[in-house]
């Protein structure tokens, strides 16, 4: 299947196991975990024979889809992988085309390298988790661009590309490209008429958060009270850069409730200092301070994932502001702040969750961060925002 070297996964794949059932709270929050038996069956079966290192990985990503949990992977993909150049978005297991300047058309992809599209989603299913339908809907159109997914689902491919047919009739060849990060600064702020703007890209606590923060406090102290904080896209990192941004703001937040697996890795790497198997704190709303003079709004999107949901939790939950925009992939209720280690054989970078969060208003979904004022894909989210706020 693929054209790579083969080798004996074996020893990596009994340190995956191992970190699995020592680190991850799934194994001590349920007697049973669904089709697990049967997944780490397959997994030592499938590994234990010769395979290329794509193998070796894809096998490990089904063993940790019955899990559940978007945060335990392995493998960057996202970042190094090789994507069709070729734009579309998910809805209802469809694929359809984006028009030129990324607006929804109705133009559905109907087989991918001869393979119908309905096989590649199957594919896909088995390999990558959804916590929620916007997940699954993610899933579909990140991974059936992979060219490594496309692989193993049987696509066939040419030196000049991979075929793809339409609903309108049309096959045309399609090139592959690598993936290429915008993600090229933390955080900007800039004012909108009388708005104060924060385009927060990536959770990373460094001088440029504390350089917006000061900017904010000094924004507040001369009248300032509208504020968007802009997390679409934004794949998490260090949730304290929200809870900073808030704080500086005037406000702080609920408190999530998290059930912590306590182990040996996560003493070492986070710093635990707890002896005991695991430690439970409760969620407790009435931390939450809101600014009253402020109106605060949070763009999330589909994508907005880990401490950017956490954040729209925060606001929401706590009434410290709105969500506008589209529901996020990842649960409040979820799985995360990961263990990451590199196995000794393959040196692939692996994480494994050791938390479960809780929202901290258990009346609210569980599932899906919901925002205050729904935006359709393919619609502007600022544009709205900026008219709510102009209206307040």
């Amino acid at each position: 299947m693929f054209n790579e070297p083969v080798h004996n996964c074996s020893s990596d794949t009994e340190t995956v196991i191992r970190t699995i059932e020592a680190c991850h709270p799934v194994f001590l929050l349920c007697k049973e975990i669904p089709g697990y038996q049967k997944a780490k069956t397959e997994y030592k079966g499938f590994t234990s024979d010769k395979i290329s290192f794509t193998e070796f990985r894809l096998a490990t990503l089904k063993y940790f889809k019955v899990l559940g949990d978007s945060h335990t992977t392995i493998g960057g993909v996202h970042k190094n992988g090789i994507y069709i150049d070729i734009n579309w978005f998910a809805r209802q297991g469809k694929l359809f085309l984006l028009d030129k300047n990324q607006k929804p058309t109705d133009i559905e992809i109907i087989t991918i390298g001869g393979i119908p599209k309905s096989k590649i989603l199957a594919h896909v299913d088995l390999h990558y988790p959804w916590e929620n339908k916007a997940a699954r809907q993610y899933n579909y159109a990140v991974f059936c661009h992979n060219k490594e997914m496309l692989l193993s689902a049987g696509c066939e491919f040419s030196s000049s590309g991979i075929e793809i047919s339409t609903s309108d009739g049309k096959t045309a060849i399609y090139k592959f490209a690598k993936a290429v990060s915008d993600d090229t600064y933390t955080v900007t702020n800039k004012m909108i008429g009388d708005v104060f703007y924060i385009d927060l890209k990536a959770f990373c606590m460094d001088k440029t958060v504390y350089k917006v923060g000061d900017e904010i406090k000094s924004a507040v102290q001369n009248g300032v009270n509208k504020f968007i904080i802009d997390v679409r896209d934004n794949n998490g990192g260090n949730s304290n850069v929200g809870h900073y941004l808030l704080y500086m703001m005037g406000m702080n937040i609920p408190r999530f409730g998290v059930y912590i697996r306590n182990s040996d890795l996560s003493r070492l790497q986070k710093n635990s200092k707890s002896k005991d198997e695991f430690t439970v704190i409760d969620p407790d709303i009435t931390t939450a301070v809101p600014n009253e003079n402020i109106n605060l709004l949070v763009l999330v999107n589909t994508k907005s994932f880990s401490a950017a949901k956490m954040l729209g939790v925060w606001v929401q939950d706590g009434n410290l502001g709105k969500i506008v925009g589209q529901i996020s992939r990842n649960k409040p209720n979820s799985y995360g702040d990961p263990i990451v280690l590199k196995l000794p054989f393959s040196n692939f970078g692996f994480s494994v969750s050791h938390k479960q969060f809780r929202r901290p208003d258990t009346r609210n979904n569980p599932d899906c961060l919901v925002p205050d004022i729904e935006v359709p894909f393919g619609e502007d989210i600022l544009s709205p925002a900026l008219q709510y706020l102009a209206s307040v």
